[in-house]
């Protein structure tokens, strides 16, 4: 088990980077950031560089929809410099069945340009074909770039892209993370960040560590991700072969679950569904 996770206590500025994986509950944590932040806004141009007076304690560095995290960019570099990173994660057949339903539920739209508007990091096509052919779940299931988005995110690829990711480098990159929230659990993932971000005080975390069943109270008015198995009730992508397509997102999820666990356990040891019996018993 690793130790407790850094916490920020200081008056200096720390950038918050969110990766925000395709219907893992990112707009929800946006939401959450918000209301635990009152005033969060986007980072200064110049933050990242250091080249910025900081005004407020917590930034939020900007980036677009459901950006990979790549060594090349200004998110890297600043993530690297001196940001707080977080990511929330979702047992990857969920969310592929999830990303399937709200493609099949929204409208067909298309740009200016005659492209095909994408939805939840999906490929462009594979949205055309949900919305305009009625593609069944089992056809994206197979669909070439649905699979192991996580990883190509975390190993700076599109979560479209249809090459396979590199699994070490993606693994690296979670372990490197400060923060790592897991959507089943999201109560307990709001309570992590607290604490991470000395939200808290000693105080408040040991007030939660005395009143374990209480969690529900953490969310204080946050918005919460409430509607995170209503998609596991459909048939299909569920079997052995689809687990095999994303043997790389299975792999990363059940490392996210122990980084979750190990670091949400450092702080409340005596939570029984986290830490009586490892949470990775559940999967895998």
């Amino acid at each position: 088990m690793q130790g407790s996770p850094r916490t920020h206590h200081s008056s200096l500025l720390t950038p918050l980077y969110f990766l925000h994986v395709p219907k893992a509950g990112g707009n929800s944590w946006r939401a959450t950031l918000l209301n635990l932040i009152p005033g969060l806004a986007p980072c200064a141009p110049g933050v990242c560089s250091g080249l910025a007076e900081p005004s407020t304690r917590f930034c939020l560095h900007n980036h677009t929809g459901h950006a990979p995290y790549t060594e090349s960019d200004t998110a890297w570099r600043c993530a690297h410099r001196h940001a707080l990173r977080m990511v929330m994660l979702r047992e990857p057949l969920s969310r592929i069945r999830s990303a399937y339903s709200h493609a099949a539920k929204k409208k067909s739209k298309t740009e200016p340009n005659g492209r095909r508007v994408g939805c939840c990091g999906m490929p462009r096509d594979a949205v055309a074909a949900i919305q305009s052919s009625g593609l069944s779940l089992e056809g994206y299931c197979r669909y070439p770039g649905s699979a192991n988005v996580i990883a190509k995110q975390l190993s700076g690829r599109k979560p479209s892209s249809t090459r396979t990711p590199n699994t070490e480098l993606a693994l690296r990159t979670l372990n490197a993370f400060e923060f790592v929230g897991i959507t089943e659990h999201y109560h307990e993932s709001v309570a992590l960040l607290r604490h991470t971000l000395g939200l808290f005080g000693e105080t408040g975390t040991n007030a939660v560590a005395h009143a374990p069943t209480a969690w529900e109270t953490l969310a204080d008015g946050v918005t919460v991700h409430t509607n995170v198995h209503n998609s596991t009730s459909q048939k299909g992508c569920n079997d052995a072969s689809a687990e095999a397509r994303n043997a790389i997102d299975m792999r990363l999820y059940r490392e996210g679950v122990r980084l979750f666990a190990s670091r949400f356990c450092a702080v409340w040891p005596k939570h029984r569904v986290i830490c009586d019996r490892p949470l990775q018993r559940e999967v895998g």
